[in-house]
């Protein structure tokens, strides 16, 4: 397939999203409540205290927002059609297709991101901005590399969520696992709790697994915890298990593969 071919497979999930409108009007909804209340909780919890591990209560704000913000465009679905494929027998089709079958997940999933979910954050954000005093960022260079880190953040949500869509090849049934995957991605990604809160045995754990790269790193950029020469090594890092998950992704779809051909006989 050409390149034209996978931009149409981008644009897909935009135009389920026109046809879906009253559904992604309530999902709006849900993470500017989602964002109020972390406000509400962040503010009881400091209680007009001082700042806590060098965050004062502005900063935490800002950064619950932004981590339910960039939520939208870093979570990916691919797992679920996956799962769809593998249980109707459709995936026999996809690999028979002229395209590659990693690829055309990939188009799907950056259309996804910044065609369709993009909007929504951006709509969500600017009413947060309503009833928030969002911070700037940290500098000039700190929303620079923000950006960027938010982009490798995307791919590496990406190669996680195909790869919890890979285990359907052999258990068929991905809700439980899926479960589990959601509670260590948000926990550990420090999505739900900075990391810097969590005592440190977790926090060691959480630096081993490439969930930090979803929400802490990018976040701890922007409000400048990360500052400096460590910008480049936090980027590095995020580079580093993109290609840590992208081969093991090959790996397993490989094996997934023969998978497919056993089961068809």
């Amino acid at each position: 397939m050409n390149l034209r071919g996978y931009l149409k497979l981008a644009q897909a999930p935009f135009q389920m999203r026109l046809a879906y409108r009253t559904a992604v009007l309530l999902d709006c909804l849900g993470v500017i409540l989602r964002i109020y209340l972390l406000k509400v909780f962040w503010t009881a919890v400091y209680g007009g205290g001082g700042a806590v591990e060098g965050i004062n209560l502005p900063m935490m704000v800002t950064y619950a927002t932004l981590a339910s913000i960039q939520g939208i465009v870093t979570t990916s679905y691919v797992h679920w059609g996956m799962q769809r494929r593998v249980r109707d027998g459709s995936i026999v089709i996809d690999l028979i297709r002229p395209y590659g079958f990693l690829r055309s997940l990939l188009a799907s999933s950056v259309g996804n991101s910044f065609l369709a979910d993009g909007p929504v954050a951006v709509f969500a954000l600017a009413v947060s901005l309503l009833f928030i005093n969002l911070q700037p960022p940290a500098s000039l260079a700190a929303g620079l590399a923000y950006l960027a880190s938010l982009i490798l953040a995307i791919a590496v949500g990406f190669f996680l969520y195909v790869l919890v869509g890979l285990v359907a090849f052999w258990t068929l049934e991905l809700f439980g696992f899926n479960n589990i995957f959601e509670f260590l991605s948000l926990f550990l990604s420090g999505g739900l709790i900075p990391l810097w809160f969590l005592p440190p045995w977790v926090r060691r754990i959480a630096e081993l697994l490439p969930f930090q790269s979803l929400a802490h790193l990018p976040l701890s950029i922007y409000i400048g915890k990360i500052e400096g020469a460590a910008i480049w090594m936090a980027l590095l890092k995020q580079v580093a298990w993109i290609g840590v998950l992208s081969a093991i992704v090959w790996l397993i779809w490989k094996a997934a593969e023969r998978k497919v051909i056993v089961q068809g006989g």
